[in-house]
């Protein structure tokens, strides 16, 4: 007859083959969508005295052999917050804006970007040259009409649909140098990831003085651009619109600027200034994650994430070219990126919910 001690000993691995599958110990992740990661027991003869079937000690005395090899591991869902990116737009409001009906197309080309769906993770702000009540033309020394916050979209769209563009001349150099000094706008915190994007239809005639008739140079333009860079971490990106855009003032922006568009975006009409304010948009979306609620002993080794339900590998590489999945940005390990495709679905808006979860063990990229 068996004793009552091997009739409990057997229940409880039969239980256990039950809940796990009798997946091979091998420390390895398995997973099947639905379920959570699971490890197995290893089959082997149970010599020692703690409840599992192998011959390891119980170092952690925790009732299963080894340090934290759990039949199932224990899987936490945790909060995570997009890392969010400011924008000002910086529109030109010159009186040759009124030619060719190009500030209706601006107007609605604006108002297409700013209602997209796929803009998720911007905060948005509006400022104008030259100032809106300027009579001469080259002032540009007014805060901006709406400067940058969450949820500002709307509040942009309305102002662009309330005004006229009324100033003498274009100055762009005036513009952008407004932002070396004017440090009391949200674009300005070093913490958050911060653009300039232009839209300029014609030459800046106004030189550097701001008060006064002149001409800037593509050097001065290109100095003043790389200083916003080097001096605010303020990356400018440059649209010329229409054919009075002066591609050597615009080129030199955009070659200072710091992004990928290191060339002006040249567009003719609307659509062409909808595509190329959306081909922006998506560029400079964040795909950096904050990591907000795991505290400092939490194991960067048992952290996944998820598109739609779906399991992101983690992806050492995501710093080349060729990378492709997700990994940490910092070594506290507060703050993850993702690249490649996984991306490119982010900044195009095929993803519905980023989830995480802590407690079953890092999948990595093959």
């Amino acid at each position: 007859m068996r004793s009552p001690l091997f009739l409990l000993v057997l229940s409880c691995f039969l239980f256990t083959a039950l809940i796990t599958g009798c997946n091979p110990d091998d420390g390895t992740a398995r997973y099947a969508e639905g379920e959570d990661y699971q490890y197995g027991a290893d089959g082997d003869t149970d010599t020692d005295s703690d409840s599992d079937t192998d011959t390891d000690t119980d170092a952690d005395g925790d009732g299963d052999a080894g340090d934290d090899d759990d039949d199932v591991c224990d899987e936490q869902d945790f909060p995570i917050e997009w890392e969010v990116v400011r924008v000002m737009i910086l529109q030109d409001i010159s009186a040759s804006m009124q030619s060719d009906n190009k500030w209706t197309q601006a107007v609605g080309a604006l108002t297409t970007m700013l209602t997209s769906p796929n803009i998720s993770g911007i905060e948005f702000g509006l400022d104008v040259f030259p100032d809106v009540q300027d009579g001469q033309g080259c002032k540009v020394t007014d805060p901006p009409p709406i400067d940058i916050s969450a949820g500002s979209n709307t509040g942009i769209v309305q102002w662009l649909n309330s005004q006229y563009p009324n100033g003498a001349s274009t100055p762009l150099w005036c513009g952008l140098d407004f932002y070396n000094t004017y440090t009391n706008t949200p674009l300005h915190d070093p913490e958050i990831q911060g653009y300039l994007l232009v839209v300029s239809d014609g030459e800046d005639l106004c030189g550097t003085g701001c008060s006064i008739w002149g001409s800037a140079t593509p050097v001065q333009l290109g100095q003043v651009t790389a200083g916003l860079l080097a001096n605010h971490n303020i990356r400018t990106v440059v649209i010329g619109f229409g054919a009075g855009a002066e591609p050597n003032q615009l080129n030199a922006i955009a070659q200072n600027g710091g992004t990928i568009f290191n060339q002006y975006l040249d567009a003719m009409n609307q659509a062409e200034l909808e595509q190329a304010l959306l081909e922006i948009s998506e560029a400079v979306v964040s795909c950096r994650f904050d990591l907000k609620s795991p505290d400092a002993t939490a194991d960067p080794d048992e952290v996944n994430f998820y598109f739609d339900g779906d399991v992101v590998p983690q992806d050492p590489t995501c710093h080349d070219e060729a990378g492709n999945g997700w990994n940490w940005v910092d070594d506290e390990h507060t703050t993850i990126e993702f690249c490649g495709q996984y991306c490119e679905d982010l900044r195009t808006g095929q993803v519905d919910e980023v989830s995480a979860a802590f407690g079953c063990n890092t999948v990595v990229i093959d």
